[in-house]
């Protein structure tokens, strides 16, 4: 019993004789060989290669496995919170052909967004048709707006190009601006132009043409009206 208590008490001490250990006294599988005086307790580690006995007559051989076992399977942690619902990348409508349009605003082209936060581009080619002997000229204006589900209306960006049958006959626009659908119901982006007049023949001497609209999903914004 004398025997036994004093290894098991240099059992205590060993976790840090282990850490002193060097290479050398590893064995191949991993097993660190240490001895224990059978008299004081005191622990050495030991190289085992090549020797019957590493240890002396008053020491006892104590094997150690240099990584334990495998704990125990701890138990599963709460469910996580939902991921953000996924969006589509990028969504888009180009319309092709000529478009015509009056002197009152008219949606050109539209694009219906699901709840979230998008930067909304559009773009399009006002041309007016030439016509011999004549020049005549008008001016374009366009807007990129949204009408919300209480149906305010939000006008995110405009611009105003000029034709003409005498040069430019075309003129491209672009417009840019940031839009958020707060609700479930899908909300429309809109392209809506308008034929201001100048001098002319008639609303459908000018005609829209390449025509598209293009939403990109965005994490969140802040918009400051100056």
């Amino acid at each position: 019993m004398r025997f036994s208590f004093k290894v098991a008490a240099a059992t205590v001490v060993v976790a840090g004789a282990v850490a002193g250990v060097g290479q050398a006294a590893i064995s191949n599988n991993g097993v660190v060989t240490m001895c224990v005086s059978n008299t004081t307790g005191a622990v050495r580690a030991v190289d085992p290669s090549g020797v019957a006995r590493p240890c002396a007559n008053t020491e006892t051989v104590l094997p150690m496995n240099q990584q334990g076992p495998a704990g125990a399977q701890g138990p599963a942690g709460p469910q996580g919170a939902p991921g953000p619902v996924s969006l589509p990348s990028v969504s888009a409508k180009w319309r092709k052909g000529s478009v015509a349009f009056g002197s009152s605003y008219g949606t050109v082209v539209d694009l219906p967004l699901f709840k979230g936060a998008y930067h909304v581009t559009a773009k399009g080619t006002a041309y007016m048709q030439e016509v011999l002997g004549h020049d005549y000229w008008s001016a374009v204006t366009c807007q990129l707006r949204v009408t919300h589900a209480d149906g305010k209306l939000e006008i995110m960006d405009a611009g105003v190009v000029e034709v003409s049958d005498g040069g430019p006959e075309y003129a491209s626009f672009a417009l840019q601006g940031v839009m958020r659908v707060g609700t479930a119901v899908p909300e429309t982006a809109q392209l809506a132009c308008k034929d201001d007049g100048g001098y002319g023949y008639g609303d459908d001497a000018v005609t829209l043409q390449n025509l598209n609209l293009h939403a990109v999903p965005v994490s969140g914004y802040v918009q400051t009206q100056m």
